[in-house]
């Protein structure tokens, strides 16, 4: 069953709402996308996506400015 959900006014796709999880600071994810307020963070993948704190996240290839990729990064290294 197709049903969609509102998070502060945005309208997101979601087959199933139980599948939509909060993670704190605003994000949330489903089981093929991770939004911010509502926004698709793109390029990011849901199972291995961890909050670092309310302005950077992460996933197994890439480290994010809210829903932006940072560029040309090292993962192992990078600290705040």
């Amino acid at each position: 069953m197709h049903r969609k959900i509102e998070k502060q006014g945005n309208i997101l796709p979601c087959y199933d709402t139980s599948l939509i999880n909060s993670l704190g600071f605003g994000f949330t994810k489903g089981d093929k996308n991770v939004y911010l307020e509502g926004k698709k963070v793109i390029k990011a993948k849901p199972n291995t996506f961890k909050i670092i704190n309310r302005n950077y996240s992460t996933d197994e290839k890439n480290i994010f400015y809210h829903q932006r990729v940072i560029e040309n990064i090292d993962l192992q290294s990078f600290e705040i």
